[in-house]
């Protein structure tokens, strides 16, 4: 009977144990998620980010609709300064060596026949942000059509004068044109056409198909999106890494790895083993629940833990996957902080 009893006891103990090792191990990802969570900020920068610039020495400028700007070492929550826009939905920016500023804007309007509003017109504009008070002018040499391909780009270095913008359209007859911004104006730049992104390689502006291209601190190595993949070119080329979350939108470069976004929100890889490293609560903000737009580092001579990085995300379609639509928006590591978090 007492050697029944201990048996009986015995194995009710090792079942016990194997079942909470089973539950626990299946639920550890969850249980890591929650230890990550953090308590959000009073989120002031809603809306999809689509692009940064760079403007100076010292500013970091991004656009949701509106336009705003910060000191790139400004290092907390808010900061930011809301700058002067031309009329319409500020899509994207980018900005050239001379601190003038580019913007495509679209209009909408409702479609009477669904009750949908719909692109109904986009228009590129130009912008010195040095003049006071500032203007904004049409850039009407520049022909955009709604419904068309438009890709307004720019190499964002940390060097001011490798700082070059292009934009890349496709007319109403289909023709895919390009061009240089230079001072306010635009030069038919051929380059250009048909390109959705571009970084300086040594100065010399460099065009992809990619959404995203982004060179390293003194523009000797320039990394691309194609697909999933971050290709390089310039003193390293070939694959840094495959298969990374998605279809990659954004590329930042540090001075220990590279931070992207993506169509499955975000990740860091390191830069020279392109293997994917933890950092911080990333994965638990920047999910994969959300579709990672443009992103940018604010001293790409910093590893990653020391420098201040902001990223835009965006709910997916309806939103049906339980993402939430107060998450969309503007996000942002500070060292000081080192979590990830809401503007």
């Amino acid at each position: 009977m007492k050697k029944n009893t201990i048996t009986k006891i015995f194995t009710a103990a090792l079942f016990t144990a194997i079942v909470w090792t089973v539950f626990t191990g299946c639920m550890d990802p969850i249980f890591k998620n929650i230890k990550q969570e953090v308590k959000l900020e009073n989120p002031t920068k809603l809306g999809e980010v689509y692009s940064f610039a760079r403007i100076g020495e010292d500013q970091i400028y991004f656009a949701n609709g509106r336009i705003y700007h910060k000191n790139k070492n400004h290092e907390g929550h808010g900061g930011w300064i809301e700058f002067s826009k031309p009329e319409g939905h500020v899509l994207t920016i980018a900005s050239d060596s001379d601190d003038w500023l580019y913007a495509v804007c679209v209009y909408y309007g409702k479609n009477d026949s669904d009750g949908e509003m719909k692109v109904t017109g986009i228009k590129l504009f130009a912008c010195d942000t040095t003049a006071s008070p500032t203007v904004w002018k049409e850039l009407t040499d520049v022909t955009l059509s709604a419904g068309k391909t438009c890709a307004l780009m720019g190499t964002n270095s940390v060097t001011k004068s490798n700082r070059k913008a292009f934009i890349s359209y496709v007319l109403s007859d289909g023709t895919a044109k390009g061009c240089a911004l230079s001072n306010g104006t635009a030069s038919e730049d051929s380059r250009a056409a048909g390109k959705k992104s571009c970084a300086s390689l040594n100065g010399t502006p460099k065009f992809y198909t990619g959404d995203a291209a982004c060179s390293n601190n003194d523009d000797t190595v320039v990394y691309y999106s194609n697909g999933s993949t971050v290709k390089m070119e310039g003193t390293k080329t070939g694959d840094l890494t495959t298969n990374i979350r998605s279809t990659i939108h954004g590329i930042a470069v540090l001075k220990d790895s590279v931070f992207v976004t993506s169509a499955a929100g975000a990740a860091l890889v390191d830069i020279n083993t392109g293997k994917e490293k933890e950092f911080s609560n990333l994965q638990a903000t920047l999910s994969t629940l959300y579709e990672g737009r443009a992103c940018i580092v604010c001293d790409p001579n910093q590893n990653h833990k020391d420098s201040i990085i902001y990223a835009g995300i965006t709910v997916k379609g309806t939103g049906s996957n339980s993402a939430l639509f107060t998450h969309e928006g503007l996000w942002s590591y500070y060292p000081s902080r080192g979590k990830w978090n809401i503007e």
